[in-house]
């Protein structure tokens, strides 16, 4: 059971490295380069290993017992906690007095969920069958008041977690190691006048020209918007290189220079990165843009679709849905363009049909979900997100998923009544299935409220 803590872990982060608009640093993985994005899954893996050793070990039994709950567990795949880390270590990642208030924050955050949470548990394998059964739809857990050692190992997984992800991003980044990089001396205003003069006279190579626009990127200096167009466009450059460029040039651009100078020319995971830096906008430019690289290239529509229920787009969401009705399964492992994973961006209340399609969709006996951050994760974090919105929106989630339970519910008495005029036996395997179902139907509620005020 600790290594299912291990697992979801392991995910969480990785849906979180590899989503363009989690931060708007550039790290994608582009064939043929692998200086970057190509050994992300590698280096995560070896960093959880490393550091998971350390953490278990120096909790002993502690660790053992608090990431054997079932309520750690649902935590951990229904809650934002994972991706929350990764935000705050990607912008903290120097060891500071604030990273410890946010990890206690962190800690703080799980244990109040454990101690207020109802706790449907229902999963099959691993439900207690000589609990007491409650309303026909699973098993309830006495809710957990966490100890003062339990919250410190609490604190000391969401430690160990920032310590991978940072560990990470130092490993995957690619570093400057020119002989002119390491010259650069004098006072911050020298340094940045000779990257000035070096960028509108100087032949760079690729390490130079990278260091030279993350000097930019971090300092904040404009006017180079053309000059990184150009190298983002040029194959001649390192894959890493054009990258970084790419990211310049959004950094300082609106939507309509991005649309009409430098989407065009643009090709593959850069064209979708770059589009996704502007998904909020919801521009019909850019959807205009999308549906053109689609009809020039084939084999792009899903990758449109994903870019436009990203941009909250009706349309988009109901081909993905199409989509996942005909498969009846989530692809096994996720990518960096996921469409389930793209499902959870959802928060505009105005795709709440189609969120209750798909809900509809994974309560199919036939439909197959993904072990982790599939579509149920996706679903809680699609409600939740529209909940948020307002009171109005939290409103119309609570009321539609209030109604789905009672619709299942009523759906799946009758079906057992049918059933046990035929066959005992089979009227019980009918309900034994319905109340997983209910169960999974009653938890998503839940989880939704608690992620949705919190």
């Amino acid at each position: 059971m600790a290594d299912t803590a291990k697992e979801i872990l392991f995910s969480g982060i990785l849906d979180a490295f590899r989503n363009g608009r989690r931060n708007p640093v550039c790290r994608i993985f582009i064939p043929g380069d692998n200086r970057m994005f190509g050994k992300l899954p590698k280096t995560l893996k070896k960093y959880i290993e490393q550091e998971w050793e350390c953490f278990v070990s120096d909790q002993r039994d502690g660790a053992e017992k608090i990431l054997n709950d079932d309520w750690f567990r649902r935590y951990l795949q229904y809650q934002s906690s994972i991706s929350d880390l990764y935000d705050h270590a990607t912008k903290n990642n120097d060891g500071s007095r604030e990273d410890s208030k946010f990890i206690e924050m962190m800690a703080d955050r799980a244990a109040d969920y454990a101690e207020k949470i109802p706790g449907f548990l229902y999963s099959g394998q691993d439900a207690d069958k000589n609990r007491e059964d409650i309303r026909g739809i699973g098993f309830r857990e006495e809710r957990k008041h966490l100890t003062r050692e339990e919250h410190r190992v609490l604190e000391e997984f969401y430690r160990m977690g920032q310590k991978v992800i940072c560990g990470v991003i130092q490993e995957i980044t690619p570093k400057a190691e020119s002989e002119r990089i390491r010259k650069m001396t004098g006072s911050q205003e020298e340094i940045q006048e000779e990257v000035i003069c070096n960028l509108k006279n100087g032949k760079l190579d690729n390490d130079e020209m990278w260091w030279h626009i993350r000097y930019c990127i971090a300092r904040k200096i404009p006017g180079f918007e053309e000059l990184m167009m150009n190298v983002a466009k040029n194959g001649q450059w390192k894959a890493w290189v054009r990258q970084a460029a790419a990211e310049y040039v959004c950094r300082f651009w609106d939507v309509e220079k991005i649309c009409g100078e430098f989407l065009p020319g643009l090709h593959g995971k850069l064209f979708y990165w770059v589009a996704e830096q502007f998904a909020d906008t919801r521009d019909e430019r850019l959807k205009e843009q999308l549906a053109n690289y689609a009809a020039y290239y084939t084999g792009q529509e899903m990758f449109q679709d994903i870019c436009l229920v990203k941009m909250q787009d009706k349309s988009g969401l109901k081909r993905i849905c199409s989509y996942l009705e005909r498969m009846k399964r989530v692809k096994k492992s996720a990518d960096a363009m996921d469409p389930v994973l793209a499902i959870g961006e959802i928060y505009s209340v105005e795709l709440l049909d189609e969120l209750d399609r798909l809900t509809e969709l994974l309560l199919r006996d036939d439909f197959h979900d993904r072990k982790w951050n599939g579509l149920q994760a996706a679903l809680v974090s699609a409600f939740s997100g529209a909940a948020r919105e307002g009171k109005q929106e939290q409103d119309q989630v609570e009321r539609l998923l209030e109604r789905k339970v009672n619709q299942y519910e009523l759906r799946y008495l009758k079906k057992s009544e049918i059933k046990a005029e035929e066959k005992e036996e089979a009227a019980k395997a009918v309900a034994r299935k319905a109340d997983k179902k209910l169960a999974m139907l009653v938890s998503m509620a839940e989880d939704v409220r608690w992620r949705s005020t919190h």
